[in-house]
């Protein structure tokens, strides 16, 4: 019939494909910014690759570590994954994985 029906939902601004580590970050970022967002997940949880770590993120130097007192920098945490890789991380991605996780930690809890 030519009667009324309800419109469809508008398209997303965004369409981030995988809700893991990566996925999830923009997904929050686009959010944050009014953005309309849908994350398309093919497993059947959100999460990606933090199911393999139990859900740990590793970072030196967070409010988090300041407020409770402890003292840790990125210079420490860059030593520890070197000493625990036997030396066979790559000391370039290593440093920049270390030196952007804190901020990151920091971002997350601020997004809830």
């Amino acid at each position: 019939g030519r009667g009324t029906s309800a419109s469809p939902e508008p398209p997303a601004d965004v369409v981030v494909i995988g809700g893991g580590t990566a996925g999830l970050p923009l997904a929050i970022a686009a959010a944050t910014r009014g953005l309309r967002v849908t994350v398309v997940e093919a497993a059947g949880a959100v999460g990606g690759t933090l199911f393999m770590s139990g859900g740990m993120m590793a970072a030196a130097g967070t409010r988090l570590q300041r407020r409770r007192g402890i003292e840790d920098s990125p210079e420490r945490h860059h030593a520890d994954v070197m000493r625990l890789s036997g030396n066979t991380a790559d000391p370039a991605i290593l440093r920049l994985s270390v030196r952007e996780a804190a901020p990151t930690v920091d971002w997350l809890m601020d997004a809830g």
